[in-house]
């Protein structure tokens, strides 16, 4: 109910490519377990205020550090600057190796 006020990171086509959301671009990186999304600038909040790396990280800390989803593969958000974040992960897991 929530997908036509709610966007992703990155979103699917119907055959499963991945496509651009409120990400442009990331990289992924199976050494280091990470994923580093660029942001969208120029996005807003009903309020006005600005969609940024510090509004990215608290999203996604609000939501990994959640009961329901503490076991997810969620190691740590890091802000790169103000259009990027980094995603490490505790595992590699399929899902990452899409590009």
């Amino acid at each position: 109910m929530a997908s036509p006020c709610v966007e992703c990171l990155v979103g699917w086509d119907p055959k499963g490519t991945p496509l651009p959301q409120l990400a442009t671009e990331w990289k992924t990186d199976q050494a280091t377990k990470t994923v580093t999304f660029t942001l969208r600038k120029g996005v807003k909040f009903h309020d006005n205020t600005d969609w940024n790396a510090e509004a990215c990280k608290w999203n996604l800390e609000q939501y990994y550090i959640t009961e329901k989803n503490k076991d997810l593969n969620v190691k740590s958000v890091d802000i790169i600057d103000d259009y990027t974040v980094k995603v490490t992960l505790n595992a590699w897991t399929w899902i990452c190796s899409i590009k």
